[in-house]
C-alpha cells in the first residue's frame, strides 16, 4: 500500500500563529493531523484543538 503525504507549499509565520490554525486548515480539509514536538507545543498559550 502506498502512503501518500500531501501539503500546501505553504509557510505561516506570525505572533499567535498556532492560535489561527482553524483559519488554514478547515479549508484544506475535514479532519487534519498536526505534529509538533514538546518544545514547540509549549509556545501555544492555549490548546489549538479549542480554536476548532
Amino acid at each position: 500500500m502506498d502512503r501518500i503525504i500531501q501539503s500546501p507549499g505553504k509557510y505561516i509565520q506570525g505572533a499567535d500563529v498556532l492560535t489561527r490554525l482553524g483559519d488554514y486548515l478547515n479549508p484544506l480539509a475535514n479532519r487534519w493531523l498536526v505534529v509538533g514536538d514538546k518544545f514547540v507545543l509549549g509556545f501555544c498559550r492555549r490548546d489549538p484543538a479549542s480554536e476548532f
